[in-house]
Order: structure tokens, then sequence, then C-alpha cells
């Protein structure tokens, strides 16, 4: 099989062979950045930003949830690379750079980067055709994969606007979280296994636990602990229910489990946070 026919799929990471006279249209899944590379030819793709004509050593990056239209721009045929990655993947990479310069920009974020034609770009794309071949096994195929990826976007930080490329991996960056965070508040009232909470993000248990703690800094389960004490906090300050009630309500099944954790947090007992309220 020619190395262009084939695909490469390992943990995070998906290389596959596009094109030919084909058109495609489709979307990128919600926890995958998608990273289209012409070997040959030139492409239309079309997406939120408009039409963008990509040729030969160049490329098209659109983070998750995109939809997009690929092209071919005249009757020649075209050949080219497409590889899904795993936003956490992705994440990983951007702090690998200047994080926190990358999230401290003010440049209104982008849905999709155009990579344009380098002479840098196309040796890394070549070598893409090169390497992916020899992966005799999986272990070889992530080794090689994580490491082009890595190439990848150093070639793109030192060929690019900074400020155009940061805006984009800002973006990545910003929407995982967000995405989580949504998931979170929708749920975190609620008793549910690690093997839930990772089902409802879309991912596996390894993974989730490990994007969560980038995220975070901390685990799924004192993460949601803290979530609901300030939540009871807040409701001791804003209602006249009862204690019992709050407990419930945030999430807590032990009464005396959770006016142990409050009190450890707060050094107050939600009781004596009340009194001290209605005294005032």
């Amino acid at each position: 099989m020619e190395p262009q026919h084939a695909n490469y799929d390992c943990e995070g990471i998906r290389f596959c062979q596009i094109f030919k006279r084909d058109d495609k249209t489709t979307s990128v899944p919600g926890e995958q950045v998608a990273i289209v590379l012409v070997v040959d030819g030139a492409i239309s793709i079309q997406s939120k930003s408009g039409k963008h004509i990509v040729q030969k050593g160049g490329g098209f990056i659109m983070k998750q949830f995109s939809h997009y239209s690929i092209r071919k721009v005249n009757e020649e045929p075209f050949d080219g690379m497409i590889c899904f990655v795993d936003t956490n993947t992705v994440c990983n990479i951007i702090r690998s750079f200047e994080h926190h310069e990358i999230l401290s920009g003010n440049m209104i974020m982008s849905d999709d980067l155009e990579l344009t034609q380098s002479v840098n770009l196309e040796c890394f794309i070549q070598s893409l055709k090169l390497y992916l071949p020899l992966a005799t096994t999986k272990k070889d195929l992530k080794i090689i994969s994580e490491s082009k990826l890595y190439e990848l976007f150093w070639i793109l930080k030192q060929s690019l606007d900074q400020d155009e490329l940061y805006a984009f991996l800002r973006g990545i960056y910003k929407r995982e979280k967000l995405a989580l965070d949504f998931m979170l508040e929708k749920c975190y009232r609620e008793n549910l296994s690690l093997k839930n909470l990772s089902a409802k993000a879309g991912c596996s248990i390894s993974t989730f636990k490990r994007k969560f703690e980038q995220l975070y800094h901390t685990t799924p389960g004192k993460w949601i602990q803290t979530r609901r004490l300030d939540e009871a906090y807040h409701l001791i300050h804003t209602t006249d229910k009862t204690i019992s009630e709050i407990c419930f309500e945030v999430g807590f099944e032990n009464p005396s489990h959770f006016i142990q954790t409050f009190k450890a947090k707060f050094g107050i007992t939600p009781k004596q946070l009340q009194y001290k309220l209605t005294a005032a």
C-alpha cells in the first residue's frame, strides 16, 4: 500500500490520506482538532471564515465543532493528508510553549488558521509520508505522531504571526475548558462516578482525569466538593432553607460529612454561619 493511501491511527492522533479526486464535506468532532496538509495540487476549503485556496506545501487547521467542505480547485488531481488530534494533545503542545503568553492575549479567538505555503512546511509534509509508514507498532506510531505534531507547531511558531497563531491556540484551549465547565455546572450536584463523568465528557477515564487536572489543577472529586460547598455557602446567605435542605440540594448525601467538610473549608459550621447571619 502506498503511504498516501494509508491511515495511521494511534491514541489521540489519526493521520489519513485524503482526496485524490474526491470532494469531502464534514465537520470536526467536539474533542478534536483537524489539520489539513496539502501534499500535491491545490484544494479549496470552505469554512466559517470563508473560502481558502491552499496550495501544495500549505495547510489549514480547524478547531473542534468546525464545519468545512473541501473541493478540488480544477480538474487536476490533488493529494493531501488530514490529521485529527484530540484537543488534550493539542493543549499539551500549547503548554510546552509560552503558555501564559498564549492565554493572556486580547486578540479575538479564531475558529481556523491557514498555513501558508513554505519550504519548511512542505518538507514537514513530505517527512510525514516518509516516517509514518516506518512505524511497525502502535508504540512506534505514537512516538512518531506526537514528535511530528510538536515539530509542526514549532514550525508554525517560527513562521506565522504569533498573535494570529496564539489567538487560534487560545480558542482551542479555552473552548475545551468552557465545554468542561458547562458539563460540570450541569451535573456537580449529581452523585456520578468517575466513569459517568468521563462518559459525559466524551473520553476515557484516564484521559478525563489527566485533562481535568491539567485544566483545574485538582482532582474531579475535590473540584466537585469545593463547588458544592461554595453553593451551600451561597444558599445559606441568600435563602431561608434549612441546613438539611441545603445539604441535599447541593449534592451531599450525608449531613455529618457536609458539616465536617463545610467547617474545614470555611472555619465555621453551616448552622453557626446561619445563626451569625440571623443575628447580624
